[in-house]
């Protein structure tokens, strides 16, 4: 019987796992295999070089120049980038209550303090949500002197129908004096 070519000598106990042959004498390897252990050279090399990387470059910003033909007109429209814009935007036009409720509470959070969130501020003092009456006045409260010109509305709500709301609006006033 001949033996495989890749096999150099028959041994007792042979087993082949993967083209390596495993016998009681130590480990042989086969011809196909002797090539991947062996350490290759650079023509053999079995994984090509990685490239190093390197970002792609932004791409070129453009800038066309207005169209001679039609005039540019100014923006009627203010946009308010003050600290707290989105709060009090949210304020003002958001449908649920507890949004507005709890954009009223975050304006605290904001110094120094804007014209613009104090009027906010007492607009939302006449909301039909009473949590947003009281958010407000708590809120105007927590601004302390900085929120005086509110307190002819807060004087307004001394006699709410909600006794929540009446608290916040006596703890707003004791503290903004």
């Amino acid at each position: 019987m001949s033996e495989p070519p890749e096999w150099r000598t028959p041994a007792i106990g042979l087993l082949v796992v993967g083209g390596l042959l495993l016998c009681g004498g130590g480990l042989k390897l086969s011809a196909a295999n002797r090539s991947f252990f062996s350490s290759p050279t650079k023509a053999q090399s079995r994984y090509p070089k990685r490239k190093p990387y390197r970002p792609k470059p932004p791409p070129p910003i453009t800038v066309v120049p207005p169209s001679p033909l039609q005039p540019q007109r100014p923006s009627t429209t203010q946009i308010d980038t003050a600290p707290g814009a989105e709060d009090r935007e949210t304020l003002r036009s958001d449908p649920d209550g507890n949004s507005r409720a709890f954009a009223a509470t975050s304006l605290a959070n904001y110094r120094p303090v804007q014209d613009a969130t104090i009027t906010v501020l007492v607009e939302a003092l006449q909301d039909q949500d009473s949590l947003v009456r009281s958010s407000a006045a708590d809120t105007l409260g927590q601004l302390g002197r900085s929120a005086r010109r509110a307190r002819g509305a807060l004087y307004q709500l001394r006699r709410d129908p909600d006794p929540e709301v009446r608290r916040a609006v006596t703890a707003a006033l004791r503290k903004i004096r």
